[in-house]
């Protein structure tokens, strides 16, 4: 019952990160070595690292943008509550802020995971 269910979600919903000018991937696909080398080769180079993870589930659609993206955007309507909890966890991982780590993106992919999981 529990792998139908998980089943069931996950073909429901489109969740995709992308890390500077890197493909965008589905969450599914990621691993955390990926998502440390990608954000480490940019911070050698010195380059302002940029990740935007897209949600679209049941009752959820966000586009979520750390700081040094060009255009976070922002949408024409307040969150709603289901959205609020995902922007609540980001910014407890504080990727709302230039200094955010490889591990607060990993950390924030992982609670979003089980977030979805859960609803």
């Amino acid at each position: 019952m529990f792998l139908a269910r998980r089943r069931e979600v996950a073909e429901k919903m489109a969740v995709t990160v992308k890390i500077g000018g890197s493909e965008e991937r589905l969450l599914n696909d990621l691993t955390e070595s990926w998502i440390v080398d990608q954000i480490y080769r940019r911070r050698q180079d010195r380059v302002e690292v940029c990740v935007v993870v897209r949600i679209e589930m049941a009752g959820v659609n966000l586009r979520l943008a750390t700081p040094s993206c060009s255009s976070a955007g922002g949408g024409g309507r307040p969150p709603n509550s289901r959205e609020q909890e995902i922007v609540n966890l980001w910014n407890e991982r504080k990727l709302n802020s230039a200094d955010f780590t490889a591990g607060s993106v990993i950390a924030f992919l992982q609670q979003l995971r089980r977030f979805i999981y859960t609803c």
